[in-house]
């Protein structure tokens, strides 16, 4: 099976009806812009005074010295991104089993088996959040794969958030816009649906999902917390309505209003860790803060992955890890190293390996498995 058509292959293995696609066509809804709740309101002149003297120089310099953003363009710097995430021999080898039949009759059947789990017909819109044990946790790279693998089989439509304020990378790594999309407004209809009408506000990629960046200001986020938590936790549920599933990628840690309003919202919580020493113990801690602070209930609703840093041996035994995190009852996955995964850049379906492939498959299944039932 080639690596560009093994989605087509388990979509064609379930049911057609297992997921509709219907959308509900109600009045034009207008969705306000953030950038509108973002101006402070302008102050009234003040008479002229005296002429204010300069302020001592800054070691650290000015705002005023920083340079413009967009100087750099991922584009012009990016290497090796058609890279594999298999080695040659290991592609080479895969393609033999693959020729001889031996794949076919066990690990394509449970592929398909996963791939029904993450169809699952639901009848309102799901929300899953994203949320890192500890920085440099791979949390946007399992958001990414998630909602991309979520895309490439379901039939309805999937939304990633970029929920972090602080310019989060959940747009680089699900790769390029595509050229356009196009809505009825577009082909003269006179009645434009309300999907229509939000679909202006969102980025579509290439691999089929629908993106809502920079959803959280950072200005916004600085001026009142408490209330730009509670305005993305209802305009999220808002743009739930029209999407079966709405994936949320939070800011760095835990602790933020921000996270702890979408992840009490949440119909299912992924916690993203390393499989070292300090990820396990982060995700200990993790676990436990998420128990203490949301209940045991939303506890029973997550799923912790540990993602593989390096290739070769690790500084931890991820087995009996595995084993000591299995008292708070949340399931524990392992994503494993991919070269194609560790490159920081665009994730393309097509090229990320094979274990990459069924391990992202087992993620998504045991997400829609709790998101569906709560």
């Amino acid at each position: 099976m080639s690596d560009q058509d093994w989605q087509a292959v388990l979509r064609r293995s379930l049911d057609p009806a297992m997921a509709p696609s219907d959308r509900i066509d109600e009045p034009t809804v207008t969705l306000p812009q953030l950038s509108e709740l973002d101006t402070a309101p302008t102050a009234p002149p003040r008479a002229p005074g005296p002429a204010p003297q300069p302020a001592p120089a800054r070691h650290g310099g000015t705002a005023t010295d920083l340079p413009a953003e967009g100087g750099i363009d991922p584009a012009r710097i990016a290497r090796h991104a058609g890279l594999h995430g298999d080695s040659p021999a290991r592609r080479a080898g895969l393609a033999v089993r693959t020729a001889v039949g031996r794949r076919a009759t066990s690990e394509v059947g449970e592929l398909a088996e996963l791939a029904e789990h993450a169809n699952r017909a639901i009848t309102t819109g799901r929300r899953i959040t994203v949320a890192g044990v500890r920085g440099g946790a791979g949390k946007t790279t399992v958001s990414a794969l998630l909602t991309t693998t979520l895309a490439g089989l379901r039939r309805d439509p999937v939304l990633a958030v970029d929920a972090d304020p602080d310019a989060g990378s959940l747009p680089l790594r699900l790769g390029p816009i595509g050229a356009g999309v196009r809505t009825a407004a577009d082909g003269g209809i006179a009645q434009v649906s309300a999907f229509d009408q939000v679909a202006r506000y969102l980025d579509r990629t290439i691999t089929g999902v629908w993106l809502w960046r920079r959803a959280l200001s950072s200005s916004l986020a600085r001026q009142d917390e408490s209330h730009a938590a509670l305005l993305l936790r209802d305009r999220v549920r808002f743009l739930n309505r029209y999407f079966a599933v709405a994936v949320a990628d939070l800011g760095a840690g835990m602790h933020s209003a921000t996270n702890r309003t979408l992840l009490a919202d949440s119909h299912a919580v992924v916690l993203a860790g390393t499989a070292t020493l300090d990820g396990v113990l982060g995700a200990d801690a993790a676990l436990r803060r998420l128990g203490e602070e949301h209940g045991a209930e939303l506890l029973g609703r997550s799923l912790l992955v540990l993602s593989t840093p390096v290739e070769g041996p690790l500084g931890v035994d991820v087995d009996a890890a595995v084993a000591g995190l299995a008292r708070f009852g949340t399931p524990v996955l392992r994503l494993p190293f991919d070269r194609h995964l560790a490159l920081g850049a665009a994730i393309d379906p097509r090229r990320i390996g094979a274990d990459t492939r069924t391990a992202a498959l087992r993620i998504a299944a045991a997400v829609m498995d709790r998101a569906v039932l709560a």
